[in-house]
């Protein structure tokens, strides 16, 4: 689904976060989930990925993410 290059710096990403500890949740809108779903592409990533919030309208993007 997604390219090498996308692949790689989600993979780059969460081996980065899972070696400093941190965890990555996502808010998207125009991306409508893509950044979330390349990272849930890479096998192991729900011990890092929170989850992703996807706001699309102005009314649900100042509701429910400031």
């Amino acid at each position: 689904m997604f390219d090498a290059g996308t692949h790689r710096l989600a993979a780059e990403l969460l081996a980065l976060s899972e070696k400093r500890g941190f965890t990555v949740a996502t808010v998207e809108s125009c991306t409508g989930g893509l950044v979330c779903g390349a990272l849930t592409a890479i096998a192991g990533s729900s011990a890092m990925v929170l989850g992703g919030l996807v706001t699309y309208a102005n009314e649900a993007k100042a509701a429910l993410a400031g």
